[in-house]
Formats: structure tokens, sequence, C-alpha cells
């Protein structure tokens, strides 16, 4: 079962509503709060981009509220950037975010094999055990209702070559030949901004800019669906998750300068999901900023 089939699982529950019922797992960690479904939040960027919007809590790993789910999501989103399985996002957005239904659905045992076999050799090399909550088999075989694997990779090789990235490289950054446009209109924001100082804070990248900012896109709540923004530049706030590790080109140096950037908004905070350095003169980078220019959301 692949993520768009998850949006799905309604009605093939309706018409086989004995199928999970009689499956006779217990997955689920034991909880006293009741179910309910809720937003999937913007700043879960581990998460981002889901084929679906709610998710319910519990979650399939205990966590009870948002903030408990937001704090360990944090945790793996430098794993997604390692590349290690195509599958990764999949696996972990499963437990971390499940689709809100009335049954559980959990990832099968060989999507968590092919996850662990892959990433574990590389948490290991940064000193990270393969945790036990992430057992595999607590999870069902693949002939029960669960979430398959959507590749058929081989085990981790250490001499296989790595991703076209520069090291340390993370999620969020783009190299030049790096394509996300799809990140445009999901934004709630795309700018450029002249970054001045940054700082770390647990972890994450903090940087502000009290510049004038260009921007290309801004969502409905922020500008009115129109180029421009509605809250004073100086109270933004950009944040990327994990980005204390990040090396990649356009965060590295003490004063980045100007970046082009896309962002999701929570509150006064806006967590980057996208950035690249502004390439001035680059005629690769003037064809996406025309591309930008004509795109209408």
């Amino acid at each position: 079962m692949d993520v768009e089939m998850l949006v799905l699982l309604p009605l093939v529950l309706a018409v086989t509503p004995s199928l999970c019922a009689g499956m006779g797992y217990s997955y689920m960690y034991v909880s006293d709060q009741p179910r309910k479904c809720v937003q999937i939040p913007q700043s879960l960027v581990l998460c981002d981009g889901l084929a679906y919007n709610e998710m319910r809590l519990p979650n399939l790993l205990g966590h009870e509220n948002l903030d408990e789910v937001q704090e360990q999501a944090r945790s793996w989103v430098p794993l997604l950037a390692q590349r290690c399985h195509p599958d990764t996002k999949l696996f972990l957005c499963s437990l971390f975010t499940p689709v809100c239904l009335e049954q559980d659905i959990f990832p099968c045992r060989s999507l968590c094999e092919g996850v662990r076999d892959s990433c574990a050799p590389v948490m290991a090399q940064h000193g990270f055990p393969w945790p036990k909550m992430l057992k595999c088999d607590k999870y069902p075989p693949d002939n029960d209702m669960c979430i398959k694997s959507q590749t058929t990779p081989g085990p981790y090789d250490p001499r296989r070559p790595k991703p076209a990235q520069h090291p340390g490289s993370c999620i969020v950054c783009l190299e030049e030949g790096d394509d996300r446009s799809s990140d445009f209109c999901s934004s709630d924001v795309v700018l450029r901004v002249r970054v001045e100082e940054k700082h770390f804070d647990d972890g994450d990248l903090v940087f502000t800019t009290k510049k004038k900012v260009r921007v290309f896109h801004a969502s409905e709540a922020l500008g009115g669906g129109r180029r421009r923004l509605n809250l004073p530049v100086q109270d933004m706030e950009f944040r990327v998750i994990g980005g204390e590790k990040c090396a990649c080109s356009a965060l590295a140096r003490r004063k980045p300068g100007q970046l082009l950037l896309s962002a999701r908004r929570d509150g006064s905070k806006f967590f980057v999901t996208s950035v690249r350095k502004w390439q001035k003169g680059d005629k690769a980078f003037k064809r996406l900023l025309r591309s930008m220019r004509d795109m209408t959301c």
C-alpha cells in the first residue's frame, strides 16, 4: 500500500470491516487518551507533503499531543537527508502521523526491515543504534492489511555511491540542478532574503532578516494570494529543522548573504522547506526565476 492509497482506506475498510478486527495484532502503545483526528501541522517537516491532511492521536508510537509528535519527529529529519532508503519517509510517517481511521493501519514488517537494513548502518556510523521502539517483528507480515514498501532496494552497501549532495547537506538544501518547483504553491512564502546573522537553537538553524525581501509567492493568509506580505519583515523568524548539521553551500557561511527560500508558517516562525544561494548572473537560475514569475497558485 503506497502513500496515495492511504486516502482510499476508508472505502476499503467500509467494504471489509472485519479484516483488521481479526488481525490479532496489538502494536498500539497503550494510552488512556481517546482517539481524535487532528490536522497535520505544516511545521512537521518530517511528514511534509503527504497525500492526506489529518492524522490521529495518540499516534502509533504512543505520542498523545502534537507537541510531543513534533519534538520526537524532528530528530528523524536528518536521516531523510541521507537518502538511505526511498521508503524512509513512508515508514516513519505511517507511525508518527497515521491516517485517521477507526482501525490501526501499521507498516508491513517487510517495509520496516527494508528501511532498517538500509538505514541502520548509516545511523551506526553516527553513533546511533536502531531504536527498540521500531523493532520490526512488532509489525504485521505482508499478507495482512498494512502499508507495503514502494521499492525493493538491496541492503545498504557502504561502497554504494552516495547521492550527489554536499557532505553534511540537509533535506532543505538545494544545489545547482536541483528542482523542487512543487514547493512553490505548497509553501506559505517564497522569498529572496538577505541573512546577516544566524544562530543555533536546540539543533536548529535560526535566522532573521531586517532587510527588504522580494516576494515571489505569499499564501492567502500572508498576502491575499498576491506577491506581497501583510506582516513586518522583522517579525519573521526563519528556522531550519536540524540545521546545525547542515553544511550545504547556502547555509555554511557565517553570513549566508542572499538566499532564495520557501517556508511554511507556524505563528511567527517560518520553517524553511527549501533554500538555495541567490545566483545572480547564472543562466539556469535566471530561468528558474522566470518560471516562478509565471506560476499561478
